[in-house]
């Protein structure tokens, strides 16, 4: 994997994806030809030590058809998901399961004419359902999805308004549609994209991304999205946010100025930084972040060689043993955490590691 090396970088390749890709969709549309090799995936929930759920696709570069995974338990098993009528390109992003079912996905398609647009999915159980999102603008995509109960989910992203750039996108669903919601913009904003979202309740929610002009947090109070910047420069980039109760979240990024990984902690009323220390020399970034309880956070990351782990135990950040039985991972993707002692965490696009307080356990999806 190549580490890029600065803000302006990673947005611009952010921006160059989601200019190429959207969503869109319909329920019950057939899938494509029986997946031949690993699905790649990108986002996952779990419910319980027994019941995750992770999407992807079939191909990082050349996405044509969505992808889930299942675990039970004991293996990672194959779902089908099908594909929007009509889509050429298709990516999967997040999802969330606020209950056994359903779960809820977020992605985006291509058709073969026209523009992009965000779509949505639901898991019932059984079987996966897609449908198109609310589409307020050409080339729409859907990044990541919180829901903090069974009928209300929280989705970011963005999406390119008529005779304007790309700007952050934030839509809700209901149970039945969904809405966009009107997202705000801080002073200097240059429009922008959300990566991460995450929901303490139906009434607070923190979505975390970059408007162009440095990093973006938006914040929903239940009833109106309110924008604001991590203490920091411009020279940061956020990626991830976990927020286990409305008086702590945790956003997890990097300092391209050559501080360090860094988290930016919400206490409720500001946000305040602090640099973990991590095992990583070459340009390390955190790609994720977990937190069963305000006291109990795990973050993962990568540098261009090795995969590293850090665990907070509500006053420090300590580098996490990274003892692995059954392979090792050189980089990790997203991570869910139930409790201190367990977690899973997708690794290297086809595989995935759990930790059991003590050890990762490295698990091949399907």
């Amino acid at each position: 994997m190549k580490v890029l090396d600065s803000r302006a970088a990673r947005l611009s390749l952010a921006f160059a994806v989601a200019a190429g890709l959207a969503l869109t969709g319909a329920a019950g549309a057939p899938a494509a030809s029986a997946a031949t090799a690993p699905a790649v995936l990108t986002s996952l929930d779990c419910r319980s030590a027994t019941q995750c759920v992770a999407v992807g696709d079939n191909n990082p570069d050349h996405p044509t058809q969505l992808e889930g995974d299942n675990w039970n338990g004991t293996a990672w098993v194959r779902v089908t998901v099908p594909n929007p009528p009509g889509s050429v390109r298709v990516r999967m992003n997040g999802v969330a399961c606020p209950a056994s079912h359903p779960c809820v996905a977020v992605g985006k398609a291509q058709p073969k004419s026209g523009g992009s647009y965000a779509i949505g999915a639901l898991w019932n159980g059984k079987s996966w359902s897609v449908a198109r999102a609310a589409a307020p603008g050409a080339g729409s995509q859907l990044t990541a999805v919180a829901c903090p109960a069974v009928h209300s989910c929280f989705a970011a992203g963005s999406y390119l308004p008529k005779g304007s750039g790309r700007t952050v996108l934030i839509e809700h669903w209901n149970g039945t549609t969904w809405a966009q919601q009107p997202a705000a913009a801080p002073h200097g904003s240059r429009g922008g994209i959300l990566y991460a979202i995450s929901c303490a309740t139906t009434s607070m929610c923190v979505a975390i991304g970059d408007d162009g002009s440095g990093p973006l947090i938006e914040r929903w109070n239940g009833k109106a999205w309110a924008a604001t910047r991590p203490p920091s420069t411009t020279s940061e980039s956020i990626w991830a946010v976990s927020c286990p109760t409305t008086t702590r979240c945790f956003a997890v990024g990097e300092d391209n100025l050559g501080l360090g990984v860094l988290v930016d902690q919400w206490n409720g009323k500001t946000w305040i930084r602090s640099f973990p220390v991590v095992a990583a020399d070459f340009g390390p970034m955190l790609k994720s972040v977990s937190c069963s309880s305000s006291s109990a956070c795990i973050v993962v990351g990568n540098d261009a060689t090795v995969a590293f782990a850090d665990q907070w135990d509500g006053q420090d950040w300590l580098p996490l043993q990274m003892k692995f039985t059954g392979g090792t991972p050189r980089s990790f993707g997203q991570i869910r955490c139930l409790s201190a002692t367990s977690c899973v965490a997708l690794a290297g696009g086809s595989g995935s590691e759990f930790w059991n307080g003590s050890t990762w356990r490295t698990v091949p999806t399907t």
